[in-house]
């Protein structure tokens, strides 16, 4: 019982960490269409994200990002230049790729 407490401490420490160094994660929705959909009740996915943001320059970031889509096993890999116009906005510009997992494709 004691091994356990002592990984779910040292796991939480570590992803603490992790995330201080431009590490993170993100929750979104993303809406399909298409074959996949044909036969779902449902036209959308949560997509669940790792992120990576890389300081350029004061004002510019490279933020890359992978992620699964939950219920229609889709993984999509992004990248984005983030330039910060003021400390409260931001101009971005990015692109991206969906790979498909799903059987129906």
């Amino acid at each position: 019982m004691r091994k356990i407490y002592t990984l779910m401490v040292v796991a939480i420490l570590g992803t603490t960490t992790i995330f201080a160094q431009g590490l993170g994660a993100s929750l979104d929705y993303a809406m399909w269409n298409g074959a996949m959909i044909e036969n779902s009740e449902t036209t959308g996915s949560t997509v669940l994200a790792v992120n990576y943001t890389h300081n350029l320059s004061e004002k510019m970031d490279l933020v890359g990002s992978v992620g699964y889509g939950i219920g229609f096993g889709v993984v999509p890999v992004k990248a984005d230049l983030n330039y910060g116009i003021t400390t409260k906005l931001s101009a971005n510009l990015g692109i991206g790729i969906y790979m498909i997992s799903d059987e129906t494709y």
